[in-house]
Order: structure tokens, then C-alpha cells, then sequence
């Protein structure tokens, strides 16, 4: 009851605000249906290729933990071309798992010996034969052994399994300062079917993925060729593009796509505005491309000069931004093996919302965007969960991902001030376990 009063005075101040400012909300009508599902999420990360300094526990809890951080699912680790680690160290993956995250891993380059260009940057292509540019022999199987290679140095120096490894990071990016290799569609469907076998042969066996492309368009035109090979198809577990070009509607596919890099270039900016566009980027990932895991760039930003990093500098990784705590509304609470279900409606232009459901526990998440600048009305009808409230977790101009009193759902409607920012809102399907409804 008090929760129920306490709801209802947060509402009337909320009607009282638009009626002094004399103006009506836009209508926010959404439509929330437990039954109809989309894809199955795999969880959210962010990278510590590149950088120098170990993570520190509070480090590791304020990214990994569900309890004291943000709950990101994967640490993506670089792979060095002599088959080390580029960057990072090997205790982030300990700590990483330790808070239950799974560790995967992409090379930026072969080594120079090995491509056509006779050098770690500036693209090149992996030497298929003698006489390709420079290159004197084949050497794939010479990097595939090593890039499998990569699984057993993991463990022995970590502890820790490989979940899944990139055959190449942004094969269609040529960069002249720092390591970058260009891979066709050809040269991938000849290459998965070399490291294939070789990782099958590996226990556990780590996924295989393909594609990290630093432009989304270059994804279909690549699983156009790897499923017209089945040998490839069958040795492949998904696709994975960038998102700095934007993204690009969802194509159907017998594999699942990862979104596996984002950040932007411009000066650093810990603020709330730069929060709710790192936010519709999610949204759009998942709503619009359909990927199952969703990656930041960095972890931290060695430099404290863009926004690269979840983070701040290096030195004082303290240096705490509103993004970080943007991605945790999703990382936090849509956990691996979680299921986006479908919202429909929605007439406001700036409400940007998606749910997602666990249906072995009944529990539920309502992620919504605000990008207004002001508070406004979320409403939605609930199909399918019977709920008597749920607990927002707010990131706002005063709010780091905090929790909140709990608000009453009535007659399966959630009505409530969304406050410019991100609010996530969490809930158990009392449906699910009352009538044995699923």
C-alpha cells in the first residue's frame, strides 16, 4: 500500500507539472507481448586491446559485476600477430570470468612475413599462394595454427576458456598507423574452412565468427558466400559487423549477428546527452539490426581525449561518464540466454523502447530511451505478464543507474515519468508460475 501511495503522489506530481506548463505529453502507447519473441540475447561487452595497465578488482566489478558494476557479459580481448596478446593483460581475462563474463578474442593483422604487402600495416592481404603480391608461399595454415593457438595461451596463462575468436578485425579497413589486413569473401570462405578444423579440434571449441567489418553492408554480401559453401556454413557460429556507419535493417540468417564496435571520435564527453546517443545506438542494434551482443570500443580511454572508452584516462579511470552507466540499463539486467520480445505502438518521437524476457525465471527488463530533455509519460500495456509493480533503475542527470521505488502496474498497464536519460524497468511475470502459462 505504501509503495501503491507513494506511486500515485509521483503521478499526480507529474500531472500537476504538465498542467502548470499547460501543455500534454506526447502519447507513448506502446504495446509490450511476452508471447511474440525475437532473438535471443548473448550479452554486452566492451574491449582492452591496445591498452597498457591491468584491470584492478574495482575495475573488473565496476565493468563485470551484476552487483557492483554494470554487468558486461564479454571481455573482448586483441590477438597479436606472434600470437600473444595485443594489449591488455592476461589477468583482465581472470577477472573477467571470475564475474561471470566470457572472454573472446580478434587478430588486427598476420604477421607482415605472412601477407601479400610484406607488412603489419596498411592492409595486405594473407598470403594464399607464392607469386600473390610478395608472397613467397600460402600461409594460411601457418595462421591458423597460430590464431588457435591463441585458446591454449589463454588458459594456461589466465585460467580461463576461449568463448569465441574473429578471424579478422575490420577486413575492409586499410589503416596506415596502426595493424590492419584486408580479407575478401573468397579469402574467408578458404580461410574458415583451414581454422575450422583446427578449432574443432580444440576442447572446449571455441565459436568461430566472421565479418567484424567496420561497415555493416559488407556482412550480407559475405554470408551470401559463406552459405553458398556448407563446409564453411557448418564451421561458422556468427557474423559481426561495426557500427560506425550506421546500422542496417536486419537480413535474415541461419547465423546470429554480433554488433562488436562503437564509440565515436569526438572531444571527451561524460555527459547525459552523449549517455542517451550511446543508448539509441543500442536501441538501434538490437531493434533495427537484430544483433544478439552489442560492444563498446574500449573499456577505458588510454588517452582522455575522445570517447573512446567507457571511461576516462588511464591514470584516473575514476574519471566515471554517464555512457558507462547508459550501457548498464541494457548489460545489467538482459542477461546471456534472455529473449528481446516484441514492443509495438509508440507514437512519441522521443521514447525509444524495447523488453526482453527470461521465461524460465518469468523475470523481465522494459529498457526506455528518453531523448527529449524534459521528463515524459511512459505507458505500455503488458500482453502475456501479470505484475503487481516494477522497480525503475535510472540513469539521468541525477541518477547513475539507481534503483528506485517500485511502481504499481494496474490492469497489465505500466503508466510512469520517464525521465530524460535511460530507465530501465524490471519485473517478474507472476503469470508465468500462477497458471503455468509459458
Amino acid at each position: 500500500m505504501r509503495h501503491r501511495i507513494e506511486c500515485a503522489v509521483l503521478a499526480c506530481a507529474f500531472a500537476s507539472a504538465i498542467a502548470a506548463a499547460g501543455t500534454t505529453p506526447p502519447p507513448a502507447d506502446f504495446a509490450i507481448d511476452w508471447n511474440h519473441t525475437r532473438q535471443t540475447m548473448e550479452g554486452f561487452g566492451a574491449s582492452d586491446a591496445f591498452l597498457d595497465n591491468a584491470l584492478t578488482d574495482a575495475q573488473a566489478d565496476l565493468y563485470f559485476s551484476t552487483t557492483n558494476g554494470i554487468g558486461l557479459s564479454f571481455l573482448r580481448m586483441g590477438i597479436a600477430n606472434g600470437g600473444g596478446l595485443n594489449g591488455g593483460a592476461w589477468s583482465d581475462a581472470t577477472k573477467a570470468a571470475a564475474r561471470g563474463a566470457k572472454v573472446w578474442a580478434a587478430p588486427w593483422t598476420a604477421p607482415g612475413a605472412w601477407k601479400d604487402n610484406n607488412s603489419t600495416i596498411n592492409g595486405g592481404h594473407l598470403c594464399a599462394a607464392a607469386a600473390q603480391g610478395l608472397c613467397t608461399a600460402s600461409h594460411y595454415d601457418d595462421w591458423a595454427t597460430r590464431l588457435a593457438g591463441f585458446a591454449a595461451s589463454l588458459k594456461q596463462n589466465s585460467g580461463v576458456d576461449l568463448y569465441g575468436i574473429s578471424v579478422q578485425n575490420e577486413p575492409d579497413y586499410t589503416a596506415a598507423t596502426y595493424d590492419s589486413m584486408l580479407v575478401s569473401d573468397n579469402e574467408f570462405v578458404n580461410f574458415v574452412n583451414v581454422l575450422g578444423p583446427k578449432l574443432a579440434a580444440l576442447s572446449p571449441r571455441p565459436k568461430l565468427v566472421v565479418g567484424d567489418y567496420s561497415n555493416w553492408a559488407g556482412v550480407w554480401t559475405l554470408a551470401a558466400n559463406i552459405e553458398a559453401n556448407p563446409a564453411a556454413l557448418s564451421r561458422i557460429d556468427a557474423y559481426a559487423a561495426h557500427q560506425y556507419w550506421g546500422v542496417q535493417v536486419y537480413q535474415p540468417r541461419p547465423r546470429p549477428l554480433w554488433q562488436t564496435e562503437m564509440s565515436d571520435f569526438l572531444a571527451f564527453d561524460p555527459s547525459l546527452a552523449n549517455a542517451v546517443t550511446v543508448a539509441k545506438w543500442i536501441h538501434s542494434g538490437i531493434t533495427s539490426g537484430n544483433v544478439t551482443a552489442w560492444h563498446y570500443w574500449w573499456l577505458y580511454n588510454p588517452y582522455n581525449e575522445d570517447n573512446e572508452g567507457l571511461v576516462g584516462h588511464q591514470a584516473d579511470r575514476a574519471a566515471m561518464t554517464k555512457r558507462l552507466y547508459a550501457l548498464g540499463n541494457y548489460s545489467k539486467f538482459v542477461r546471456p540466454g534472455w529473449t528481446r520480445i516484441d514492443v509495438g505502438g509508440g507514437s512519441s518521437a522521443n521514447l525509444f523502447a524495447s523488453a526482453y524476457r527470461n521465461a524460465s525465471t518469468g523475470d523481465f527488463a522494459i529498457v526506455v530511451v528518453n531523448d527529449s530533455g524534459n521528463d515524459l509519460l511512459f505507458s505500455a500495456s503488458l500482453t502475456g505478464i501479470e505484475t503487481a509493480s516494477v522497480m525503475p533503475w535510472i540513469t539521468s542527470t541525477a541518477f547513475n543507474l539507481q534503483a528506485q521505488l517500485p511502481i504499481a502496474v494496474s490492469a497489465d498497464q505500466l503508466s510512469a515519468s520517464v525521465a530524460y536519460g535511460v530507465t530501465t524497468f524490471v519485473g517478474r511475470n507472476d503469470r508465468l508460475f500462477g497458471d503455468g502459462f509459458e
